[in-house]
């Protein structure tokens, strides 16, 4: 059966275009040179492709379990052959690799390829893990993007803010979890939304991200006061997002949809661009 545009959105999942700010985020955080700033295309068209044929590879090596929680997805539903979306993921793979290679952004690619692998093959499928979500979701959407950068523009790592960002998308990707509770039963699987409940784990991830930007935002605010206002839009934004889904009913009724994690992931990358921007300015 032949791929269409609606197979393909599917199978590529484009919310995670939202990555792109994330893009920008570090890119102010490393560089003073707005004049550079169309030329970060580049990368992100890179790491997109790639992260593309993630989301379409996993979805193949996810097949069993997909057809459990999410059986509307383009494998389980036959809207798509296991080959085909193989195929798609590989031509999404050597597109990236191409571009990759020539711009000298070939070792950070290589990383998350490796990292994909790990995390997704039935031979080592590390997913299996407790710790496995947040520590490949900071490794993906933080350290990678990081690399991609500093690799490109040839701009030294802000080690603090790498780890400021990746605290901040760990405490989001304990989220990713938790519509997948039912297979994780099934196949045995251990994850922190299966042990912890889905609304006990939305109550750990959102004070956790209150703690991190208050202790983060204080230590850049002890340095320079600038930082003092994206710290308060930070916490009013986590805040703001917390009171739609900290009460029972309501988050039972955004997990029906899906839409926690996507909502959080926003949260995340806004926080992201209003500590960049800040530091840009300074």
């Amino acid at each position: 059966m032949p791929l269409n545009i609606k197979t393909i959105l599917q199978l590529i999942v484009p919310e995670y275009i939202l990555t792109g700010i994330t893009f920008i985020a570090i890119f102010l955080l490393t560089s003073n040179q707005s004049s550079l700033s169309l030329l970060l295309v580049v990368p992100f068209v890179v790491y997109l492709l790639a992260l593309f044929g993630f989301n379409a590879i996993n979805q193949f090596f996810d097949a069993k379990m997909d057809a459990i929680t999410k059986p509307k997805r383009p494998i389980p539903s036959k809207k798509v052959t296991k080959n085909e979306a193989l195929l798609f993921a590989g031509i999404l793979f050597g597109v990236s690799l191409v571009l990759a290679f020539f711009s000298q952004v070939l070792l950070p690619w290589l990383l998350f390829i490796i990292v994909t692998f790990l995390y997704s093959h039935p031979k080592t499928f590390l997913r299996r893990y407790l710790p496995a979500t947040p520590l490949f979701g900071l490794t993906f959407y933080v350290i990678v993007p990081f690399l991609f950068i500093s690799s490109y523009f040839g701009l030294t790592i802000n080690y603090f803010f790498l780890v400021f960002f990746s605290i901040i998308i760990a405490c989001v990707s304990i989220l990713k979890d938790i519509e997948d509770i039912p297979t994780e039963i099934k196949f045995g699987l251990k994850s922190i939304p299966r042990i912890l409940g889905a609304h006990n784990t939305i109550k750990v991830s959102i004070f956790s991200l209150l703690a991190t930007v208050l202790a983060f935002g204080a230590i850049l605010s002890i340095n320079n006061l600038l930082f003092a206002l994206p710290t308060i839009i930070s916490l009013a934004i986590v805040l703001i997002a917390g009171s739609f889904v900290m009460p029972k009913k309501s988050s039972d009724k955004i997990l029906k949809h899906s839409k926690i994690l996507a909502m959080f992931m926003l949260v995340a990358v806004i926080i992201q661009l209003a500590f960049g921007i800040t530091a840009f300015l300074i």
